[in-house]
């Protein structure tokens, strides 16, 4: 844990027998990472250094939109699993 500086964040789609995968392009919730369970580990572990999200919305005309959503959809998480974040200033 000393050694880790950042997690970071994002959706995927596997690589199987059927489908090659997706990397990119993923809105959070429609891939298959478990965040809940990740983050709860994380937090067990004792980790409190940065989280980056990186998310593929630059095909999107509501931009803004898409970045409140995955705020919100990261808050519900971080509740349940009991990470407080700092406030923005």
């Amino acid at each position: 844990m000393d050694n880790i500086v950042s997690v970071h964040l994002k959706d995927a789609k596997p690589v199987t027998a059927t489908s090659k995968g997706q990397f990119r392009d993923v809105p959070f919730g429609d891939g298959t990472v478990d965040f809940e369970g990740c983050l709860r580990t994380l937090h067990r572990l004792g980790y409190t250094s940065a989280m980056t999200i990186e998310m593929w919305a630059n095909k999107s005309a509501k931009l803004i939109e898409e970045v409140k959503n995955v705020k919100a959809f990261f808050d519900k998480i971080f509740r349940n699993v009991g990470i407080q974040q700092k406030p923005l200033d």
